[in-house]
């Protein structure tokens, strides 16, 4: 069975008997059958697996990406239902086509009819898009929010109301969700099912979605929180990723309560109780006038 493409012309050949259902083997193949050729030319660079890109509606996660001096490849692979990928590789080209250092690419057991209605291939956050950084976390600052606007006051911005939002729903499900995340990134066994906040903080560097980087704090006093890279993530960024993360953690807490599976207790004050003492001093020195510069700085 031949293998239909578009990728650029000085690409090798992939010489494959035909693409399979698991795209991470099709993906791994596909990168092997061009990596011999790109370490000759050192022109290209097969640079990740899996990648996953924020969009307001969701998240959009290619097979491979390839790095050049100039642009940056994703790479989806298709192997059935010739309809839908050809709607869904439709959509992938026409949300690219305002970029101009990104380009896509299709691997497919058919040829796409890219001239068809489109349609983006979304996926909804979970924990398996955050992966843990290794032994150095790149420098800088990481903080929870930044003034981007003269005199923005942060319990106005959209960020403020998606962290509050978070506190809401997060109450009572902390240890769940810490042990999905901790699950997630190989830091537990996979048969622990809940992880209780700690009383001294615990910190861990993670790369999630655009290979972006920050940090995941939890405390019994603080609950969850994440502080972004000051430079290397925008507002944009973290906007969606509140959104998105959002979404998933009302979908966890909901399983729970159908289940009528245990809430956690808090011995003393909920980490939603002290974000509410957060807020209020927060917004008493904004009426004050004080406008400060980034909040959770870490």
């Amino acid at each position: 069975m031949p293998i239909f493409t578009d990728a650029p012309r000085d690409w090798p050949a992939v010489d494959l008997a035909g693409l399979g259902e698991n795209h991470h083997l099709n993906a791994v193949n596909i990168a092997k059958g061009l990596t011999e050729q790109f370490n000759r030319d050192n022109k290209y660079r097969v640079s990740s697996f899996l990648e996953s890109m924020f969009l307001d509606q969701g998240i959009l996660q290619s097979h491979i990406t390839v790095d050049s001096s100039n642009i940056k490849y994703f790479i989806f692979c298709f192997n059935n239902n010739e309809e839908m990928s050809s709607r869904f590789y439709t959509g992938i080209r026409y949300f690219f086509s305002n970029s101009e250092n990104i380009e896509s690419v299709y691997y497919s057991n058919f040829e796409l009819n890219t001239e068809t209605s489109p349609a983006i291939p979304l996926r909804q956050f979970g924990p398996d898009l955050l992966t843990k950084l290794g032994k150095s976390t790149p420098e800088g600052s990481y903080l929870v929010w930044r003034r981007e606007l003269d005199n923005e006051q942060f319990s106005n911005t959209e960020e403020f109301q998606l962290i509050s939002d978070f506190q809401n729903i997060s109450d009572g499900i902390h240890s769940y969700l810490l042990a999905e995340i901790l699950r997630s990134i190989k830091d537990i066994e996979d048969n622990v099912g809940r992880i209780e906040l700690p009383d001294d903080e615990y910190t861990v560097g993670l790369i999630g979605p655009e290979n972006k980087p920050f940090i995941l704090s939890a405390s019994s006093k603080k609950g969850i929180i994440f502080h972004f890279h000051e430079n290397r993530v925008t507002s944009r960024y973290r906007r969606l990723f509140w959104k998105h993360f959002n979404t998933y953690v009302k979908e966890l807490k909901d399983y729970i309560i159908q289940n009528d599976i245990e809430l956690d207790n808090y011995p003393f004050k909920s980490p939603k109780a002290f974000w509410e003492e957060t807020v209020s001093i927060i917004k008493e020195k904004e009426a004050n006038g004080e406008y400060p510069d980034s909040f959770g700085l870490f």
